[in-house]
C-alpha cells in the first residue's frame, strides 16, 4: 500500500471533463487504498494548504493554480503525473516547494552557461516544471550543464573536471515535451540522452602525418561530432591533430597559436563526448629527448610498409613516461609488437630503455630469457623501414652508453677551410674506417692507423665548399649540420643519389668488430670493395633533397638517409 505523507486533494472544475492522466492517477489511488479527496476551485480559500498535496490538470490558465501560488501559505502543487511516478515506483512524494507537472528531473541539478538570458529564463521553468533544480553557479552538487558553444569556463571545468553531462539547448525543450506525454525520466530515455552537445561545435581541425585510413576516419568522425576536418592549416583553424612534434603544419601552426595535440585528444573527445583541456594533450617539441620523432616524410614511408614487422617482439618500456610513453606504446602497436609490463616476464625479448644504471644494465643481462636491451631509436628505425632491423646497432654495450642513452654524434663542427676538430688521443686509436663523402659519386676512405693517432679522427680532406662529413663513436653533443643533396647550393655539402646509395649498401657489411680482425690481419678491404661502414654513417646530419628527384626516388633517398641515422 502507497501512502503519501500528506492529504492529496485533488482539484477538479464541478462538472469538468478529466483527462486520461488525471483518471489513471485517480485509479491508482483507489487501487492501493490512499485516502484522497475532491474539491472544486472555489473551496481552496476555506483549506489549509501546509498539511496537503494539491493535485491539478494543468497549471496555465488554471484560477485554481492561480489561488494556490498567491496563497501566504506555502502549498505544494503537483500534476497527475506525480502522482502515477510515485505510486508507479514506489517512491514517497518529493518535498518540493515549487509546482512540478512531472518528476522527469527529478534528482537533476541543471547550470546554464552560453544561453541567452530570455532563453535560459524559460528553461529554468521548465526545468523546475519537471521536478529538477537550478544551480546559477557551476558547483559539485550540479548533475548536468546546458551549453550552447564549449569556450566557457563553465565548460571546460565541467568536461575536464567534474565529468557531468553537457547538454545541448534543445535537451530541455525536448524533455518537457515528452515529459507532458509519458511518466518518464529523462536518465532512462535513450533519444533524450544523446542531445549531448557535439565536443567539436565551431571546431575546424586539421591532421597531418596520419596513415590515409586514419585520416578518412577523422574526417567521418569529425562531422558527427559537430566539427569541420580541413585538408590545409590555415589560420582558422582550431586545432591541428599531429603524431610528431615535426614538419611544416607543426611549425605554422605553433606560429599562429593553433593548439597541436595528439590523436588521443581526438579520441577521447569522441569517447567522453565533450571537447578536453588540448593542454593535456599538447604535442610539444623536446629536443634534448631520445624519444623517437620520425618525420612526416618518413611516416608516409612506413604507412606503405608491412603493419607487421615486430610480430613476435614483446617489448617492455623502461623510465619512459607521459607522451613518450605513449609514442613509443603507438610505434610497437603500429609494428604488431606486443607490450609487457614487467621486464622480469620470461616472454620479454627486447627492454627499450631511455636510461639504465650499471645496475640495472647488469640486472637485465643476467635475466634467464636474455632480452635484447636497446636505445628508443630502434623501433623509430623498424617503423620507418617498415621491417625488423638487426637489433647490434641499437643495443647498449656497456652501462656507461645505457645511461647516456645517446647514439654517436659527430666529432665536430668542420671549419669552412676543411680542417676537422682535434680528436683525443684515444679517438685516434680506433682501428676503423671513416667515410668521406665526395660529390663525385666516388666513395672514399681512409683508415684510422697508427699515423693518425696523434691528431685523433677530427681531421679531413676537402669536400664541396671545404666541408667534410666525418662520423666516429666519440659521444659528443653537436648540434646537426643541413646537408643538401643539390651541388647547386655550395654553402652547405652536396651529395648525389649515387653516393649516398654507395655509402649505404656496404652497412651491411661485418661489423666493426669483425673488420678490426681482418685488418689486423691485413686484408685490403678498399682494394676488394668491402668497406665496412656504421649502420649509423648519417647520425648528426640533416640532410635536404632537391626538388629534381621525383616523389619515388625523393622517398626511396629519404628512407635510406633516415635507416642510417640521419634527419631529413
Amino acid at each position: 500500500m502507497w501512502q503519501a505523507d500528506a492529504l492529496i486533494t485533488v482539484v477538479v472544475a464541478k462538472g469538468a471533463q478529466v483527462s486520461n492522466d488525471m483518471r489513471t492517477a485517480l485509479k491508482l489511488l483507489h487501487s492501493e487504498g490512499t485516502p484522497y479527496e475532491k474539491v472544486t476551485p472555489s473551496e481552496l480559500i476555506q483549506l489549509q494548504t501546509s498539511d496537503r498535496i494539491f493535485v491539478l490538470e494543468s497549471f496555465e490558465g488554471n484560477s485554481a493554480y492561480d489561488t494556490l501560488t498567491r496563497s501566504k501559505q506555502p502549498a505544494r502543487i503537483v500534476g497527475p503525473l506525480c502522482i502515477i511516478y510515485c505510486i508507479t515506483r514506489k517512491a514517497p512524494m518529493p518535498k518540493i516547494s515549487w509546482p512540478t507537472l512531472s518528476y522527469s528531473m527529478l534528482g537533476l541539478i541543471v547550470c546554464c552557461t552560453g544561453i541567452r538570458q530570455d532563453i535560459r529564463t524559460g528553461f529554468y521553468e521548465k526545468i523546475r516544471l519537471m521536478g529538477g533544480e537550478i544551480a546559477r553557479n557551476l558547483t559539485s552538487a550540479t548533475t548536468h550543464l546546458v551549453a550552447d558553444n564549449t569556450t566557457s569556463e563553465k565548460y571546460r571545468v565541467a568536461a575536464n573536471d567534474m565529468r557531468i553531462p553537457i547538454m545541448q539547448p534543445t535537451w530541455v525543450g525536448e524533455a518537457f515535451r515528452a515529459s507532458n506525454s509519458a511518466v518518464m525520466h529523462v536518465q532512462e530515455d535513450e533519444a533524450l540522452a544523446r542531445l549531448w552537445l557535439p565536443p567539436l561545435t565551431d571546431c575546424r581541425v586539421c591532421v597531418t602525418q596520419l596513415a590515409l585510413s586514419d585520416r578518412m576516419a577523422v574526417e567521418t568522425t569529425a562531422k558527427t561530432l559537430g566539427g569541420i576536418c580541413v585538408s590545409n592549416l590555415e589560420p582558422s583553424c582550431t586545432h591541428l591533430i599531429a603524431l610528431m612534434p615535426t614538419g611544416d603544419k607543426y611549425h605554422w601552426a605553433r606560429r599562429w597559436g593553433i593548439p597541436v595535440v595528439t590523436q588521443a585528444w581526438f579520441d577521447d573527445c569522441e569517447a567522453r563526448k565533450c571537447r578536453l583541456d588540448e593542454s593535456r594533450y599538447a604535442l610539444e617539441n623536446d629536443e634534448s629527448s631520445d624519444t623517437p620523432t620520425p618525420s612526416e616524410t618518413d611516416l608516409q614511408i612506413s604507412s606503405r610498409a608491412s603493419s607487421h614487422y615486430l610480430k613476435g617482439c614483446r617489448i617492455y618500456l623502461q623510465s619512459f613516461e607521459g607522451e613518450r610513453q605513449r609514442l613509443l606504446t603507438q610505434l610497437v602497436r603500429k609494428g604488431g609488437g606486443a607490450l609487457l609490463y614487467k621486464h622480469t616476464d620470461a616472454e620479454v625479448t627486447h627492454i627499450v630503455a631511455c636510461s639504465a644504471s650499471a645496475a640495472q644494465l647488469s640486472e637485465w643481462q643476467r635475466l634467464p630469457h636474455r632480452p635484447v636491451i636497446l636505445r628508443p631509436s630502434w623501433l623509430r628505425e623498424c617503423c620507418v623501414a617498415g621491417s625488423l632491423l638487426d637489433t647490434r646497432a641499437f643495443e647498449y654495450e656497456d652501462a656507461s652508453e645505457a645511461q647516456a642513452a645517446t647514439r654517436p654524434k659527430l666529432t665536430s663542427m668542420p671549419s669552412d677551410d676543411g680542417s676537422g676538430g682535434a680528436g683525443g688521443g684515444s679517438g685516434g686509436n680506433a682501428r676503423r674506417k671513416i667515410p668521406r663523402l665526395s660529390t663525385d659519386g666516388a666513395d672514399n676512405t681512409r683508415s684510422n692507423s697508427s699515423s693518425s693517432t696523434s691528431n685523433g679522427v677530427g681531421g679531413g680532406g676537402k669536400g664541396v665548399g671545404g666541408r667534410t662529413a666525418s662520423v666516429d663513436s666519440v659521444h659528443s653533443p653537436v648540434v646537426p649540420r643541413r646537408l643538401s643533396l643539390d651541388a647547386r647550393h655550395p654553402a652547405v655539402p652536396a651529395y648525389s643519389a649515387t653516393t649516398t646509395a654507395a655509402i649505404t649498401s656496404k652497412s651491411t657489411s661485418p661489423a666493426f668488430g669483425e673488420e678490426e680482425a681482418s685488418t689486423a690481419a691485413g686484408d685490403d678491404d678498399e682494394a676488394h670493395g668491402k668497406a665496412h661502414v656504421h649502420p649509423d654513417v648519417f647520425q648528426g646530419l640533416l640532410f635536404s633533397i632537391a626538388p629534381q628527384f621525383d616523389r619515388h626516388a625523393a622517398t626511396q633517398i629519404a628512407a635510406v638517409l633516415v635507416r642510417h641515422g640521419g634527419r631529413v
